[in-house]
């Protein structure tokens, strides 16, 4: 998603899983960098399903824009399923 100057509340959520049991740890991004407060770690067993969310605020500045992502940076593989990235424009 890109987004153009101005701040910015950033949520995401959804449903983690994996075959094998280990730390998940997902974090959303600001142009390939980790926004401080925005990791989702959780210990997930084997198979089971877990859910995570993470909101923040996000400045971007200009004179252009800022691209957000959200990434597995764990070592676990994991599956997400039911993703919501939620982006408000707030100033």
């Amino acid at each position: 998603m890109v987004l153009l100057p101005g701040l910015y509340r950033v949520g995401f959520n959804g449903n983690f899983s994996a075959a094998a049991a280990g730390d998940v740890i997902f974090e959303v991004q600001q142009d390939g960098e980790g926004i401080p407060g925005a990791r989702i770690q959780n210990t997930v067993a084997a198979g089971a399903t877990i859910n995570g969310a993470a909101t923040v605020e996000v400045r971007v500045c200009k004179p252009c824009c800022a691209t957000l992502s959200v990434k597995n940076v764990g070592a676990t593989a994991a599956t997400v399923s039911d993703a919501n990235l939620v982006v408000s424009r707030i100033g």
